[in-house]
């Protein structure tokens, strides 16, 4: 394992039991999203979430504790992932106040885009500039196609222009409830704690061999560096991404509804495999490292999209341990959704596609 404490909050956070409020909305949510894909039909490659990531460093401070994930000043950088439920990778965006150098425009990798300015951007700014770049890009190219995004129920997230750009990319939006993130973010499952804990080992090894203050472009060019590298492992192995769908259940499982295993343990092993792959292995001989016993069963998605998306109310009633799919009333979806807005809420769909 990385040596950078993924700590508690990660592992097995699927399958916690929430207060029974979060229970509920998290069970309507889960039905809604099943729902929409059945009725529209949507193709793995149509669905898809975005996370942010934001990284504080103190202009004043030096050593490890310079670089930090969370802050009350305005953000260095943010880091904007996007994945689809195919396993891909979308570009991912990088948020940059300050002005780069002019080789590292040139030397961009294909995952990353960049973004920069001396005074930086609002989070509005930055909401504007993914969809236009990224997502619309997505979305036109699948010819007409339409879309689903699960995305945090942040207040840019919900905001009328962000919902507006949704809707112009024929794009239906999928606020996860409050509270709720840690069970229902396909990327919260693997791929971001395991790229949150990355980057601040990375920041601690590079400090450890000397490192002292830097300039902010020379701060860019460690982070374009390190996200590339993250980024690459992750595209290696897009089962990772497909089954942290599966487990945040915006897709649903197996015929008769359950993963191999607990939720909480297949994130586990999702974390392991990724961890592993960026390195925590190393040093480990083939003995050490076992014959993969203990790789989570790889389920297929594609076939499972359409299939039994509505059976899965009775089957979790036999397994508290495991990650709640189970089907509430739909009035609690419309008490979610409908308590300050109306059917104008869902953009993206006209209204007699929704079947909420």
């Amino acid at each position: 394992m990385l040596q950078h404490g993924l700590g508690c909050q990660a592992r097995g956070a699927v399958g916690r039991r929430l207060p029974r409020d979060m229970e509920a909305s998290a069970g309507a949510f889960v039905e809604f999203v099943q729902r929409q894909i059945h009725l529209q039909d949507l193709p793995l490659s149509d669905i898809g979430t975005l996370d942010e990531i934001s990284i504080f460093v103190d202009p004043e401070g030096s050593g490890e504790a310079a670089f930090q994930l969370t802050g009350t000043r305005e953000s260095l950088f943010d880091i904007v992932l996007a994945a689809l439920a195919d396993g891909s990778l979308l570009p991912t965006v990088i948020f940059f106040k300050g002005q780069p150098r002019q080789e590292q425009l040139l030397r961009l990798p294909d995952s990353i885009l960049l973004e920069a300015k001396p005074e930086g951007f609002t989070e509005d700014e930055e909401l504007e500039v993914w969809t236009s770049r990224v997502w619309q890009k997505h979305m036109d190219a699948r010819s007409g196609s339409k879309g689903l995004l699960v995305m945090d129920g942040f207040r840019r997230h919900t905001s009328d222009e962000s919902l507006s750009a949704l809707s112009a990319a024929s794009t239906l939006p999928a606020i996860i409830p409050a509270g709720c993130s840690s069970r229902l973010q396909p990327l919260d499952v693997c791929v971001a704690p395991v790229l949150r804990s990355f980057l601040c080992q990375q920041w601690r090894e590079y400090v450890r061999a000397g490192g002292a203050r830097a300039a902010r472009e020379d701060l860019l060019g460690l982070l374009l560096g390190w996200v590339s590298q993250a980024l690459e492992a992750v595209a290696g192995q897009p089962e990772l991404v497909q089954q942290s769908f599966l487990v945040a259940s915006v897709l649903p499982g197996p015929e008769g509804g359950e993963l191999p295993g607990s939720a909480a343990e297949t994130q586990s092993q999702l974390l392991q495999l990724l961890e592993e792959r960026l390195g925590a292995g190393q040093g480990q001989g083939e003995e050490g490292r076992g014959d993969g016993a203990g790789e989570p069963e790889m389920i297929p998605v594609e076939e499972k999209v359409t299939e039994g998306l509505l059976d899965q109310q009775e089957e979790d009633d036999d397994n508290d341990d495991n990650v709640s799919l189970s089907v509430p009333d739909p009035r609690v979806l419309h008490a979610l959704f409908e308590k300050d807005s109306d059917a104008e809420s869902f953009h993206g769909f006209d209204d007699d596609e929704l079947d909420v």
